[in-house]
């Protein structure tokens, strides 16, 4: 393939309504992406550098016991799929 030296030789004139250069403001991109991706960023606040994050033994129970019945929730539907697909013999 050989370069052109020339850079008018290589421009694009159908790309010039492919690029936006048209002002936009920040807040609506934001709120685009909040309609589009269900994601709204002002629910989630930023933790502090000195923020604690302990937690009780019950809480972590608890969360455990519900990581277990996902877990288990989930290994069922995979395995009733599983077993459903395959041929008998």
């Amino acid at each position: 393939m050989i370069e052109s030296d020339n850079e008018e030789e290589d421009y694009d004139s159908e790309m010039d309504d492919f690029i936006d250069d048209s002002e936009c403001n920040p807040a609506s991109i934001s709120a685009m992406i909040r309609q589009i991706t269900g994601y709204d960023k002002r629910r989630y606040r930023p933790e502090d550098e000195g923020e604690c994050m302990e937690t009780s033994a019950y809480d972590q129970m608890r969360e455990e016991s519900r990581s277990l019945r996902i877990g288990i929730s989930k290994l069922y539907f995979w395995l009733k799929n599983f077993c459903l697909s395959m041929p008998r013999f």
